[in-house]
């Protein structure tokens, strides 16, 4: 049966189940659409259990809604499955399933998990670490239009294998690929040499790369542009410019073009500004998986700008953010879940939440953690562990963790403070690529 035929059996099916089901509540329905395979009602009932919203919370249960969905090939689902593995939130921990996770979202031509597979990689985690291998995806999601997949292929590819030494030689290669015509080539060297050379005619020249690329229809390169002339170094600025080279781009469909267009018309930035507006690009670029429009529109709704405020959509958008890896998103979370503002308090879940932000390099999800372990509230209590935690906030610019170990420092007796440096020192060399105050 083809897939036409599949979908037409499935929509017949949860048409005569509704019928029939005269006294099955709304909640009963949800389950046989998504029992039936129907996507939109399995991601709504994966939403509801990993929220509590309308039922007991169950990670357990969203997991198995969101495993259905990336069964059916839902590319988010698929790329929210290999977050959920890589730090065993409702599942065990399981980094090799989680590139397994991240590949079939990648091979759907989701940019965020072609570089979540590619950095799984080069790092060697859950799989043998293979470079090429690794270059192929951070490729595919830097033309996809993921920033991290651009900065690190402007920094892994050299001429004939991969060094980070050797930027002239990335250049040159990607210039041959150019010079025949290849507009994603235009793309890749003109991000190399703007972010690679130190002459500021080398720069220039990349950026009349990236604008050859973008004026050709390269939809990641016109986000790019757009991004360079409204915000980039003065003597590139163009902020009106700018701003059609990102509704070229968010018309094309690209999420991140949607987001930054909506933070365009929410700053005032090339364009009037105008919050209604700004919501509604938020909205697209969320609908369409993008963590940081689901993370802004969150706090649209928050704040009432552009929309009406809304607690529930809050918590929903917030929530997916979180689910995708949105370090910034699964601080705010936790706070949520630390304050009651908008669900009741859940001291287990605010850890979780921070601790998946600080293990990012969250310098405020760092200090909030270690705050929950001074306390023991959501974890046991261990003065080392909040020391530790206060440190890698502190080294990530965060004023509160330089306060709070400064303070804390002098109650520990020096068997504690060596523990503190080791288990400082451990984090830092488990997480070599993740700055702090990212």
């Amino acid at each position: 049966m083809g897939e036409m035929g599949m979908k037409t059996v499935i929509t017949v099916g949860a048409t005569l189940v509704a019928a029939t089901c005269m006294g099955c509540s709304d909640f009963d329905r949800l389950r046989v659409k998504a029992m039936l395979g129907g996507v939109d009602s399995q991601l709504e009932l994966a939403h509801r259990y990993g929220t509590g919203i309308g039922v007991e919370q169950s990670e357990e249960e969203a997991v198995r809604w969101y495993r259905s969905a990336a069964i059916g090939g839902h590319a988010s689902s698929q790329l929210v499955m290999g977050n959920r593995y890589a730090a065993g939130i409702g599942v065990e921990a399981d980094s090799a399933k989680a590139v397994e996770w991240f590949e079939k979202a990648a091979a759907r031509g989701l940019p965020e998990a072609q570089f979540r597979a590619g950095f799984a990689y080069f790092q060697g985690v859950g799989v043998e670490r293979n470079v090429r291998t690794a270059v192929d995806y951070l490729e595919r999601a830097a033309l996809g239009g993921s920033r991290e997949g651009l900065l690190m292929m402007a920094a892994l590819l050299g001429g004939g294998g991969v060094t980070l030494q050797a930027p002239d030689q990335t250049a040159l290669r990607y210039r041959q690929h150019a010079e025949a015509g290849n507009l994603g080539a235009h793309y890749a060297l003109g991000v190399v040499l703007l972010t690679t050379a130190a002459d500021p005619e080398q720069r220039a020249e990349g950026v009349r790369w990236i604008t050859s690329a973008a004026e050709g229809g390269e939809v990641p390169a016109q986000l790019h542009l757009g991004e360079l002339l409204l915000g980039g170094p003065a003597r590139f600025r163009d902020p009106a410019r700018g701003a059609v080279f990102l509704e070229r781009a968010a018309d094309a469909g690209h999420s991140g073009a949607m987001q930054s267009l909506g933070l365009a018309y929410l700053n005032g930035r090339g364009v009037a500004p105008d919050p209604v507006r700004a919501a509604n690009w938020f909205r697209k670029g969320a609908e369409a998986g993008s963590a940081a429009s689901q993370a802004s529109l969150a706090q649209l709704y928050r704040t009432g700008t552009g929309v009406e405020q809304n607690g529930a959509k809050v918590l929903r958008w917030l929530q997916a953010a979180a689910e995708s890896g949105h370090a910034k998103s699964q601080h705010n979370l936790g706070v949520v879940y630390s304050e009651g503002t908008t669900v009741s308090k859940n001291p287990d879940q605010a850890v979780k939440w921070f601790r998946m932000a600080a293990e990012q390099g969250h310098p405020m999800a760092q200090s909030a953690l270690g705050s929950c372990y001074l306390a023991g509230n959501g974890a046991e209590q261990d003065i080392v562990q909040a020391l530790m935690w206060y440190e890698l906030a502190a080294r990530g610019g965060n004023a509160s963790g330089a306060n709070l170990t400064k303070s804390l420092r002098p109650q520990l007796d020096d068997g504690q403070r060596a523990a503190v440096a080791q288990l400082v020192e451990a984090w830092l060399a488990e997480h070599p690529n993740t700055q702090a105050g990212s």
